[in-house]
């Protein structure tokens, strides 16, 4: 195989690798002596390097080392992967994650980690291959993988988290990124706000200029993030800061305490 393989992923009981700007879908044969081979089944061009991939079902979701993200489709009966969307913008990734096959996770070479979503039923054609950045957050850390899963053996499908993935830095960092139900969402975007208005940030950096979205083009406020970090300072907080932040969310502090740790327990 000529070129640089630089991930693999299982898919659909076979392998699917990035090896230099292809995704190149892989299967499965018997060869002899009882051996089995991997032989090429379809790929798609068009990237400068495929540097991660995630599948779901038929989908693929590959990161590019300029060109973002694209979500691909797998047609079994004419054995082709095809482009369903992308992101028109550019990010250097360095890892991406289906939540399924309309949200997605990716991080990349600025130390951000941001979100996108496609629409299929838009109204033009031009928005349903396009991926739309929901959110996006400075995470402070180089991220090399995320994967599905939770931090916490106790998992309650009545909790406040939809969704978890793990992921990992090469500082050895190790965190979670939950896909929060509505209701939570509101409810701690909401204590980070008091938090902000609370909490002085070492050396005086202020908490939203740390975790603004920054790369090379451009710098914006992190939004559809909630920093679980930020929350959970709140634990360690004094009375008089305690009683603070409780004034603002308008939540006695025994009660936010409480379901500051029981959100703890859902990572």
């Amino acid at each position: 195989m000529k070129g640089f393989v630089f991930c693999v992923e299982q898919f659909m009981g076979g392998v699917v690798a990035g090896v230099s700007g292809r995704v190149i879908l892989l299967k499965w044969e018997d060869g002899e002596n009882n051996t089995k081979k991997l032989v090429p089944r379809s790929s798609r061009h068009g990237q400068i390097l495929v540097l991660a991939l995630d599948c779901v079902d038929k989908w693929i979701l590959s990161g590019d080392m300029i060109k973002s993200m694209r979500l691909l489709t797998f047609d079994e009966q004419q054995n082709t992967l095809e482009e369903t969307a992308r992101d028109y913008e550019t990010n250097w990734m360095t890892e991406v994650a289906m939540v399924d096959n309309k949200n997605f996770i990716g991080t990349d070479g600025s130390f951000n980690m941001f979100t996108l979503q496609w629409n299929p039923d838009a109204l033009y054609k031009e928005d349903r291959t396009r991926l739309e950045k929901v959110g996006e957050f400075h995470l402070g850390e180089s991220v090399n993988r995320i994967r599905r899963g939770h931090l916490s053996p106790q998992v309650d499908s009545d909790g406040p988290v939809l969704h978890s993935h793990i992921f990992a830095t090469v500082s050895g960092v190790l965190g979670v990124a939950a896909q929060l139900k509505p209701d939570a969402w509101n409810f701690f975007s909401k204590v980070q706000d008091a938090m902000r208005q609370v909490v002085t940030g070492v050396g005086g950096i202020k908490h939203k200029e740390w975790r603004s979205f920054s790369n090379e083009r451009r710098t914006g406020e992190a939004k559809k993030f909630v920093d679980g970090d930020l929350i959970e300072r709140f634990l360690d907080l004094d009375q008089v800061s305690m009683e603070k932040v409780a004034l603002i969310v308008e939540v006695p502090v025994e009660d936010l305490a409480m379901r500051i740790q029981d959100m703890s327990r859902f990572y």
